[in-house]
């Protein structure tokens, strides 16, 4: 999902250089909302990983020793940047609005976790999709000439929604890089507790 997302972007900058040097710029653009596409689908195929890692926790009991190591953990570890498209810092660049960075905890248990990544990976692709739909009206624009002008203006949404997608996938991926950390972190600390059927390294 990351890689075609930040893959996208650099067949955009490809695009923008290729019509201010006066190349055709609209093969690295189709390629670049292809690539943005791939990304929208990968996000679905992970939303759907994570509804099964819900119902695998609704019916498999936690050991109390990881549930407390978790919520100790958790409850320690400081907010974390969340995807807020109201307020993202590029959500309202025209009237030159800062806004401070949103941020709320990961969550109090596993299940709070994955609820909580699901959400922001939603909201990354509903963005996503609306950037997508501006894409193509853009690509239409540049196969009759002006694309750079048509970007630089100031006066389209698709550059900005082409900045806050930058910015939210950033943040999501912190987001979810903490998240994983956290729940690696527990397991590590209470080993071999629930793991007990690993099998063991051989001496030799």
């Amino acid at each position: 999902m990351l890689r075609t997302s930040f893959d996208s972007g650099i067949y955009l900058e490809k695009a923008i250089q290729a019509e201010l040097e006066g190349k055709p710029s609209v093969g690295y653009l189709k390629r670049s909302l292809r690539l943005s596409e791939e990304s929208v689908d990968h996000m679905r195929a992970m939303e759907a990983s994570l509804d099964r890692m819900l119902d695998l926790q609704a019916r498999n009991e936690l050991t109390p020793k990881y549930k407390a190591t978790l919520a100790k953990i958790l409850t320690d570890h400081p907010p974390v940047e969340i995807v807020d498209v109201r307020n993202s810092r590029y959500a309202q660049i025209a009237k030159s609005a800062v806004t401070s960075p949103q941020v709320a905890p990961l969550g109090g248990s596993l299940d709070e976790v994955i609820r909580n990544v699901r959400t922001q990976l939603v909201a990354l692709r509903q963005q996503t999709e609306r950037m997508n739909t501006e894409f193509r009206n853009a690509i239409s624009v540049a196969e009759q000439g002006g694309f750079a002008a048509f970007v630089l203006s100031g006066r389209a949404t698709f550059p900005e929604l082409v900045m806050q997608n930058e910015e939210l996938v950033t943040i999501f991926e912190r987001f979810y890089g903490r998240a994983c950390l956290t729940t690696i972190s527990a397991t590590m600390e209470v080993y071999p507790d629930g793991l007990g059927w690993l099998p063991k390294p051989q001496k030799k």
